[in-house]
């Protein structure tokens, strides 16, 4: 993708929202068997307007050529409070340009239930486009975000992956959300 296209995208979403969050995320992985493989996710959150955080998320993954399912424990270190949740991963291929990823997720330490969607076509080249939803379930009111988003893979470098992804997250009661991922993971 232009550089001046990124640019000109980031900015205009930019203006637009009223939050701005940079993640960057590692997931090494181990394989210990041919479909199974230790795994972590490392996820910083740095946003402008709401609270920070960082996550850790060790678990099991099984994998198969067109699909791959993880099991994780996550811990949450916030200001507004840490947080233990179980943390459930599922990406597949639809035909042969698009991808579904859903990561349901209970809360343990605080009643609730988290869930991440995003559903992605390949239109050009590598550039993808798409739509994800990210909400918390609580009891009270829930938090319910939905917008596009784009994503486009960098390089590989060896077996590890950089990916870049943009996302613009619309909510109903609280701040819109630009969000811009910087993604380290196996290959």
């Amino acid at each position: 993708m232009n550089s001046k296209l990124l640019l000109i995208i980031c900015s205009a979403c930019g203006l637009l929202a009223q939050d701005l969050q940079t993640r960057i995320v590692a997931r090494p992985a181990v394989d210990i068997s041919k479909d199974w493989y230790l795994t972590t996710w490392v996820i910083g959150n740095a946003r402008l307007q709401t609270t920070n955080n960082v996550n850790i998320f060790p678990g099991v993954g099984y994998r198969k050529e067109r699909w791959w399912i993880e099991a994780l424990v996550q811990r949450q270190w916030s200001r507004a409070g840490n947080q233990w949740m179980l943390d459930f991963r599922f990406q597949t291929r639809i035909g042969e340009r698009s991808t579904l990823y859903i990561e349901p997720s209970p809360l343990l330490t605080r009643k609730g239930f988290y869930e991440f969607v995003i559903y992605e076509r390949r239109m050009w080249k590598r550039l993808n486009v798409g739509v994800e939803t990210e909400n918390i379930h609580r009891p009270g009111l829930d938090t319910i975000g939905v917008g596009p988003r784009v994503s486009y893979p960098i390089a590989t470098f060896g077996k590890v992956k950089l990916t870049t992804a943009l996302a613009y997250r619309m909510h109903r009661r609280e701040r819109d959300l630009v969000r811009l991922d910087v993604v380290f993971s196996r290959k």
